[in-house]
C-alpha cells in the first residue's frame, strides 16, 4: 500500500510504499528517502495513488528526487531503540557538528550564518542549513567536513523563513508556527492584505518569527476581499433609507458601514439598507475620522456654550 509520511527537520512531506501491517496515522516509522535512512512519522495510510508532486521549502532547490511519484519505502515501525538513537543524535552529535561547522565558518572568513546541523538517523549524511544574502564557494569547508565526520556532507542554504521553521517554536496566538506543522509553499505576503483587513499596520505586530509578514495573514484576506465587494466604498454618495449622505467608514465583516448624512450627523447602519450607489467613492481609500467633540468642561466646550446662547 500507499502511505504519505513526515520527515526531517525540515519536515518535508512525501508518499512510499509500506508492506506493514497495523500502520496507522501517527505512527513513528523508520524510512528510506532520497538522502538515507530516517525517521518519519506517518500521516495518511491506504492512499490509492501518490501525490502530484513533494511541497518544497523556500529556497530548496529542485533535486532529481524532487518528482512526482514515490519517494521511498517504509522498513518498519520505529523501536524504543531507534527513537532513543534519534534523541541521542539531536541532543548530543548535532550540537557537536554544528559548533565544529561553524567554528570552521568562522575560520574561513565565509559570509554564511549557520542555522541547525540534521545527522540522518541512519549515519550515512549529515546536512547543515545556513542562511546567506549570496552565493558562497563552500567546497573547501566540504571538504573539512568529510574528514572530519566521515559522512556525506549536504550544505543547503535556505530563506528567513525556512529558518524559523527549524528553530522556531510558537508564535503570539499561542499556537505552534504554521511553517512547522501544515505550510510547504511559501506565498507572498504583502502589507495590502494587512490594510484589507484593517489590521494594525505596527511591522513589529503583523511580523513573525522569521522577520516576514505573518503567514496567517494570507488565510482571510480572500474573504475579506469578497465582503468588501458587497459593500459600497469609502467615498461614495449614496442613497439610504435614511436619508442621503457619504460613506465615511466600513466594518467588513459585519457588514456594516458608517454614513455621514447631509445633515453632518454620522449613522452606522447595514449594507443592506443602502438603495443606490450615486457615486462610487473609491475601493482603496481610507476610513474618515469622526470629529472629535472637546471634552465636558473645557475652554473649547465653554466657548461654544457661549457661541450658541448668543
Amino acid at each position: 500500500m500507499l502511505v504519505t509520511a513526515r520527515y526531517g527537520e525540515m519536515r518535508y512531506v512525501a508518499d512510499f510504499t509500506c508492506d506493514l501491517a497495523g500502520v496507522r496515522r501517527g505512527t513513528r516509522c523508520v524510512l528510506t528517502t532520497d538522502r538515507g535512512t530516517e525517521l518519519g512519522e506517518i500521516l495518511v495510510t491506504n492512499k490509492e495513488r501518490p501525490m502530484t508532486s513533494r511541497p518544497r521549502g523556500e529556497g530548496e532547490r529542485r533535486s532529481e528526487y524532487d518528482k512526482p511519484g514515490i519517494s521511498g519505502h517504509v522498513l518498519r515501525v520505529a523501536t524504543p531503540a531507534d527513537l532513543e538513537e534519534a534523541r541521542r543524535l539531536r541532543l548530543e552529535e548535532e550540537a557537536k557538528e554544528y559548533d565544529y561547522c561553524a567554528a570552521k565558518i568562522a575560520d574561513q572568513k565565509l559570509k554564511m550564518q549557520l542555522v541547525c546541523a540534521e545527522h540522518l538517523l541512519g549515519g550515512e549524511k549529515v546536512v547543515f542549513y545556513f542562511l546567506s544574502d549570496e552565493r558562497i564557494d563552500f567546497r573547501d569547508l566540504v571538504k573539512d567536513l568529510q574528514g572530519h565526520f566521515r559522512a556525506r556532507i549536504e550544505l543547503r542554504q535556505i530563506g528567513a523563513r525556512d529558518s524559523a521553521r527549524l528553530v522556531g517554536d510558537y508564535n503570539t496566538c499561542g499556537q505552534q508556527l504554521c511553517c512547522q506543522t501544515f505550510i510547504k509553499d511559501f506565498e507572498p505576503i504583502t502589507m495590502k492584505m494587512a490594510k484589507t483587513q484593517r489590521t494594525t499596520l505596527d511591522p513589529e505586530k503583523i511580523s513573525g518569527r522569521c522577520g516576514k509578514l505573518k503567514c496567517c495573514l494570507r488565510y482571510e484576506n480572500d474573504v475579506y476581499i469578497e465582503l468588501k465587494k458587497l459593500l459600497p466604498n469609502i467615498g461614495a454618495k449614496v442613497k439610504t433609507k435614511k436619508g442621503p449622505g457619504e460613506i465615511v467608514d466600513q466594518n467588513v465583516i459585519a457588514q456594516e458601514v458608517m454614513l455621514q448624512l447631509e445633515s453632518g450627523e454620522w449613522i452606522r447602519c447595514w449594507g443592506s439598507d443602502v438603495l443606490e450607489i450615486l457615486t462610487p467613492g473609491n475601493a482603496d481609500a481610507p476610513p474618515k475620522r469622526r470629529p472629535r467633540l472637546p471634552p465636558p468642561g473645557s475652554d473649547d466646550d465653554k466657548r461654544g456654550e457661549r457661541g450658541a446662547r448668543r
